[in-house]
């Protein structure tokens, strides 16, 4: 009834006041940091320093999705663009996205494998696909260089489907990722307009690269 759309309609108002307040929140927190621009510059990650066995036997780092073990996590870039009103992370990492190098991630990985026995690595990216050219080239390197397909591959933070064309889901196929986890939050446009999402509804070939998909909904 009409007082119900009313109600909806302040809603969404409110939303949207929150949502500007919090990006010129995070402009000017952003304005005031300085940021690593090359992050090839970072040392890998001092695991030696960490007792691993511990975390190996904690079975599900992140999900519940683990298929083989010893599993961790690694990170390859940090910042998103995106400016979805329900999300914190820029506070952290910033809009400007950055990321290592294919040669930087094969090489963290190299390590992980070798020195560790890891058979499956988590991705923690905030918007893993986001560079596509560069997610390629990584995925490129992976296949060559694991060409046995020796490492299971996930991105448990949630992939954008923008970049998620039939080539790209058949490198990553190949690459390792069986599971992906989409970055869907809702199928409305006037909710993904609200929250800020720039995404569109279209189709994404998951199942004809012989990938499992799933997501989740802000209800």
């Amino acid at each position: 009834n009409l007082s119900v759309l009313v109600e909806r309609a302040s809603l969404f108002e409110e939303v949207e006041a929150a949502q500007t307040e919090v990006q010129q929140r995070a402009e000017a927190l952003e304005e005031a940091n300085v940021r690593l621009k090359e992050l090839d510059r970072l040392p890998l990650p001092a695991r030696h320093l960490l007792p691993m066995e511990r975390y190996f036997e904690y079975r599900s780092p992140h999900g519940a999705y683990v298929k083989r073990h010893p599993c961790t996590n690694m990170i390859t870039s940090r910042g998103c663009p995106g400016k979805c009103c329900f999300c914190s992370i820029h506070t952290v990492w910033g809009h400007k996205f950055r990321w290592h190098s294919a040669e930087r991630v094969l090489e963290e990985l190299e390590q992980l494998t070798g020195r560790y026995g890891v058979r499956e690595v988590q991705f923690e990216d905030d918007n893993l696909t986001y560079s596509r050219e560069g997610f390629k080239h990584i995925l490129e390197t992976l296949i060559h260089d694991f060409p046995k397909g020796d490492v299971e591959l996930l991105a448990m933070n949630g992939l954008s489907y923008l970049s998620l064309d039939r080539e790209l889901l058949a490198l990553m196929a190949r690459a390792g990722f069986r599971h992906l986890d989409l970055s869907l939050v809702s199928s409305n446009r006037d909710v993904l307009r609200t929250l800020g999402r720039p995404h569109s509804l279209g189709h994404r070939p998951c199942a004809e690269a012989s990938v499992e998909a799933a997501t989740g909904a802000i209800v």
